[in-house]
């Protein structure tokens, strides 16, 4: 089956065709008589109106579903890019769909890492109407009650740097044994086929350890530097990449997504 003619199967018509001013053009399809429109950028395809529905490689003649990660982080694209290009998918940042500049980021006004996880996905599958890839995480202490948690990166405020939550953690942990220190790292990772998918795919990843009482190692960031690795004697600051995303609440998260993916069609 052609192209074209999957597009007339899906009733789909060109909607629009714009230049990305960064890399690849992009094509914009709805369906006829309703809203459901998408998105798909197309490296090493001639562009033909009305045609275009994915992206197929002349490279390797394999096609591919484009799907958005909902983060502008560089680094998470290119680690989730590297997981997920093997199961036909293709990573694209939330921001060539105009996420953070002409659409305002999305509130996170959940009470935990699956709920923000999945806001963060509907707001970005709503506006790209592509697939969407989103993420949620944190560190959680139980002599805190489970805090910083859902707010590990403004826990000193909104403003707060990783140097100002860590001071906070420590102060309020000031004088509790080191046995009662124990914390865990969430990932939470959340795919959407669409802005109303009722059954989200979510993964989700925790990493065990202990806080210390000084920081130690200048690789991670955030929490890293105050969180031990038992089994390794070292705090996460303090390993090395590929060990550490061995071991990691990330990790393990985007490990079993791709486990997830590969046992239904995307």
């Amino acid at each position: 089956m052609t192209v074209l003619e999957r597009a007339k199967e899906l009733s789909l018509n060109y909607f629009n065709i714009s230049r990305d001013a960064t890399r690849y053009p992009r094509v914009l399809l709805r369906a006829a008589g309703s809203g459901k429109r998408a998105a798909v950028f197309l490296p090493n395809v001639e562009i033909i109106p009305g045609q275009i529905l994915s992206i197929v490689s002349k490279d390797m003649n394999v096609e591919f579903q484009e799907v958005v990660l909902a983060s502008g982080n560089p680094g998470k694209l290119a680690e989730f890019g590297q997981m997920l290009e093997p199961l036909g998918l293709r990573m694209v940042p939330q921001s060539h769909f105009g996420i953070g500049s002409t659409y305002p980021e999305v509130e996170e006004t959940g009470l935990s890492f699956v709920e923000n996880a999945i806001i963060k996905a509907r707001y970005a599958a709503k506006i790209s109407g592509l697939p969407v890839v989103a993420d949620d995480s944190g560190l959680a202490v139980d002599y805190l009650n489970g805090e910083p948690g859902i707010y590990s990166a403004r826990y000193a405020g909104p403003d707060a740097s990783a140097a100002d939550n860590n001071q906070k953690l420590l102060q309020n942990l000031r004088g509790v044994k080191s046995t009662e220190r124990t914390a865990r790292f969430h990932c939470v990772l959340v795919y959407l086929r669409h802005e109303l998918d009722p059954t989200p795919i979510i993964a989700h990843g925790q990493w065990e350890g202990y806080i210390i009482e000084e920081a130690l190692g200048d690789h991670g960031f955030g929490y890293d530097p105050l969180f031990l690795v038992p089994a390794e004697h070292r705090t996460a600051a303090e390993l090395p990449d590929e060990l550490k995303n061995q071991l990691s609440h990330r990790g393990k998260a985007l490990r079993q997504l791709v486990d997830s993916l590969k046992e239904i069609k995307c």
